[in-house]
């Protein structure tokens, strides 16, 4: 009786029959344990069905329990969407400055960091370069009143345009800047923020560096350069990235608790690759194709990257 109940539990280790059918075959040998049945004065009580039930409410707690914290997860992804918008709002107090600077074209970099307030960048069919800065100053910096103390962070000179505040200056508190560039393809584009959304639309640049901390990056039909390098850093909030069709991309992608949702560029379905493995994603194109290297760090928030 004992070699026909080792082969039972036997079978049952190797997956050939399942728990329920091995604890038939036990009692069809009227022995099956301690664990199973209990008796005593003649009454016996089977323990199985009572374990598979709390091991059946076990599992839907378990399932209950990771619906709800995916739904708060969501929750609050939604709420750090919002972000950018609260985020690019001014204190109360000291004056508005707005200003309009233009440049010769063509452009070779743009550089533009701010404290906070939101950054746009488009591109147009024009020659040069126009940005537009509305700002608030501290009524209790060093700025007297008299001059413009926006002028001190325009710099335009050998196809090089930078808006730069300088954060010892305690001038300019916040500022919205919105710059329009040529069509034509330059070779760097940096824009720094502490606290506001940055939107890059239709600009090709053979370098793209965006960071903001609290806030959204969003880039609309932003073609990479082939060979091109494309650097996003963002701590609390979201990335939204919009590539043309037959895009190439390859490099690490890398979310803390975000959500990367990757709707595949044609490039990677025609013979790269996409590999998960705790929270980061590496993409690796095909080896013909010249690609543009990716490395997005995204702390808190949600990736999304689409082509269209």
């Amino acid at each position: 009786m004992r070699e026909e109940r080792m082969m039972i539990l036997r079978m049952m280790e190797k997956g050939q029959i399942t728990a329920e059918e091995a604890e038939r075959l036990l009692r069809a040998l009227g022995d099956t344990g301690k664990e199973s049945s209990w008796s005593t004065r003649g009454r016996t009580w089977d323990f199985g069905p009572m374990w598979q039930d709390a091991a059946r409410n076990v599992r839907d707690l378990g399932r209950q329990m990771s619906e709800k914290l995916g739904k708060e997860l969501q929750q609050a992804m939604e709420s750090l969407a919002a972000l950018p918008e609260w985020f690019g709002r001014w204190e109360i107090g000291g004056a508005v400055v707005e200003q309009v600077y233009r440049g010769p074209g063509p452009l070779s970099a743009l550089e533009i960091r701010t404290l906070h307030g939101n950054v746009r960048v488009v591109a147009e069919r024009r020659e040069d370069v126009e940005l537009h800065v509305r700002a608030q100053v501290s009524d209790g910096g060093s700025w007297t009143g008299e001059g413009n103390p926006l002028d001190a962070c325009w710099r335009a000179e050998g196809g090089e345009v930078k808006f730069i505040v300088d954060d010892e200056a305690e001038v300019v508190r916040g500022a919205h800047v919105t710059v329009r560039v040529p069509e034509a393809p330059f070779d760097r584009l940096a824009v720094r923020q502490t606290n506001g959304r940055i939107r890059i639309e239709l600009v090709q640049a053979q370098v793209v560096e965006l960071m903001t901390t609290n806030g959204a990056v969003e880039l609309e039909q932003v073609a990479p350069a082939p060979d091109g390098r494309v650097e996003i850093r963002v701590v609390n909030g979201r990335i939204s990235w919009t590539v043309p069709k037959g895009t190439a991309l390859d490099g690490t992608l890398k979310t803390g608790i975000g959500v990367a949702d990757i709707r595949v560029p044609t490039r990677l379905a025609e013979g790269g690759r996409i590999v998960r493995r705790r929270g980061e994603i590496i993409l690796w194109a095909p080896q013909q194709v010249p690609a543009c290297t990716v490395d997005v760090d995204l702390r808190t928030g949600r990736l999304e990257i689409t082509e269209v």
